[in-house]
């Protein structure tokens, strides 16, 4: 078998290259039959199979003098694969040889002799003896390069440390240090490539912390913690292109992947609101999106619109449904910040381009989403926090309000629609006199329209209203006691349409209070037989009669300043 290395070696052309290594395939394949013996009774087909579909057809003249070194050795060794003794060595090997294989494969582009050195090292992580394939493996990643090959195998090398650490019993803390010289070396030595290169690195690292965890309590879980960030980071920097269509993209997929990893890796610690490890993750993330840290290397991912927005999104919809204030808080700074970056309006709100519609529009569910997340306090302020820091980053009152404006008609979450309103109020009390009534004439003739309508009788849904009745009364109020003549006649007008639509939503909302009223006393008349869910039918009716109740008096409220 010696010669036919040499021969593969100092093989002229590719049809004569390609036919000595099926001639050594196929010797390699009856010598690790040779090995399944000595490992398991079953393997013997595998290993037959597994070696027939092994087309190490990339290994020439032209590779680095070491893996024809391996070749040599790797032969040397299967001949005499009789013996057990001998049989541990050709698995240490073998696996030398596999993962030196890997590197050149990815590195030339040879799909085929990568999937078969994958193969191949799937079946010894099944059936040599664990703790020696472990020992192998480690060896020969980093006798390899880390550096060099960490791109093409280091996936693998995680996916199958995952294996082997299930077989090896209560031994767990091997792993660790595995782990330490491997996962740190690979992810700060590992070049910043594509996506479909990085990515699967990053995710197979988070994914080995993430089951190594689960397997043991050992108190340097705190290493886990930081290799995963680490991973987590670097996957950020990767470049990719977000799907076009409706479908995520494998890319995205695989980034919610390594997240949800690290998101698993922080949970303990964030009960006990210590989100940091996390948050100081999405803080580098925001930070190389954004080019705002010089060690992050910012000029990597110098993304620009929607893909900026793509990137963040998901990551900022988690953060924004953890238990954590500070985490709720973190995501939806993440969402402001991407949108802040990358949409740009002028003072009428209306010379956009087509992805700045789309982004707004976005924006508007991703913050309705979360305003609508759960009734707690906290995050609430969030979203008015992430409206604060939009509002900031308009040059004018005008464009302030426009803003406001555009996210308001690209929602219909209720709850969102109320946060904008209040946020539209107190941006109109600030707002130059000169500059108020033009203010005034956005919210009325474009804004009231829209969130007068009560959408339908359910108490979720009158929020909106009352916080637009809100708005009406203090319109009333200074269009009463404006004294510029000039503008007089101005003011009257929209006093006239703000009354008429306050009228008009007074009478749908008795008539529906009259409908919520009789749907009350039919769930109270039925709360009166025993069931759970009839008692809450009951308080449901009772909580939406009650809120229409208050949406109305709002609305009397603004009615009384002009009918006095």
């Amino acid at each position: 078998m010696t010669g036919k290395v040499g021969e593969i070696l100092d093989a002229t052309d590719e049809p004569e290259f390609k036919s000595k290594c099926s001639e050594l395939v196929s010797d390699l394949g009856h010598a690790l039959c040779g090995l399944g013996h000595h490992r398991t009774g079953h393997a013997e087909k595998n290993a037959v199979i597994v070696g027939k579909v092994s087309g190490i057809k990339g290994i020439g003249r032209s590779d680095p003098d070491d893996t024809a070194e391996f070749l040599r050795l790797l032969v040397a060794e299967l001949e005499p694969a009789e013996s057990k003794k001998i049989a541990e060595q050709v698995a240490l090997d073998c696996t030398s040889f596999l993962i030196a294989g890997l590197w050149i494969a990815g590195e030339r582009g040879f799909h085929s002799i990568k999937e078969s050195c994958e193969k191949l090292l799937l079946w010894l992580a099944n059936n040599a003896v664990p703790q020696e394939f472990f020992t192998a493996l480690c060896e020969a990643y980093t006798a390899a390069g880390i550096n060099r090959c960490a791109i093409h195998t280091a996936r693998q090398v995680f996916e199958l440390m995952s294996i082997i650490m299930h077989r090896i019993a209560r031994k767990h803390h091997l792993f660790f240090d595995a782990m330490k010289l491997i996962g740190d070396e690979t992810v700060s030595s590992a070049p910043l490539a594509s996506s479909d290169q990085l990515l699967p690195v990053c995710s197979s690292i988070t994914k080995f912390c993430s089951d190594l965890q689960k397997l043991c309590s050992d108190n340097r879980s705190g290493d886990l913690q930081h290799l995963a960030r680490k991973s987590f980071v670097a996957a950020m920097s990767a470049r990719y292109s977000p799907s076009d269509g409706d479908e995520e993209s494998a890319s995205e997929l695989m980034l919610k992947s390594i997240f949800d990893n690290l998101v698993g890796l922080g949970v303990s610690s964030w009960d006990k609101g210590s989100p940091e490890n996390v948050e100081n993750a999405c803080i580098a993330y925001g930070a190389i999106v954004l080019s705002g840290e010089e060690e992050l290397e910012p000029s990597i991912s110098v993304l620009t619109d929607r893909e900026t927005l793509l990137r963040g999104l998901p990551f900022a919809e988690k953060l924004v449904k953890e238990p954590s204030q500070a985490m709720c808080s973190r995501g939806v700074q993440m969402v402001t910040w991407l949108y802040s970056k990358e949409i740009s309006w002028d003072d009428s709100g209306w010379d956009w381009t087509p992805t700045d519609r789309l982004m707004t529009s976005d924006l508007a569910e991703v913050l309705g989403k979360i305003a609508c997340v759960s009734p707690l306090e906290h995050e609430r302020e969030a979203v008015l926090y992430a409206l604060k820091l939009i509002i900031q980053s308009r040059t004018s009152a005008m464009s302030r309000l426009s803003t406001l404006r555009d996210l308001l008609m690209s929602t219909d979450h209720d709850m969102f629609m109320s946060l904008l309103i209040s946020s539209m109020k107190d941006e109109l009390n600030t707002m130059d006199q000169n500059l108020l009534i033009l203010g005034a004439s956005t919210t009325v003739f474009v804004v009231l329209p829209r969130c007068f309508t009560p959408r339908s009788g359910i108490a979720e849904e009158m929020n909106a209203v009352i916080a637009s009745a809100n708005l009406a009364r203090y319109l009333l109020i200074r269009s009463s006691n404006w004294e510029d003549k000039c503008q007089a006649r101005r003011w009257e007008l929209l006093q006239e349409s703000i009354t008429s639509m306050l009228l008009d939503v007074r009478r749908i909302l008795r008539k529906l209070i009259t409908v919520a009223e009789r749907d009350m006393q039919a769930a109270r008349s039925g709360s009166a037989q025993p069931g759970g869910q009839v008692e809450m039918l009951a308080e449901t009716a009772e909580r939406n009669f009650n809120i229409m109740l208050m949406a109305l008096h709002v609305v009397e409220q603004a009615l009384t300043i002009v009918e006095k």
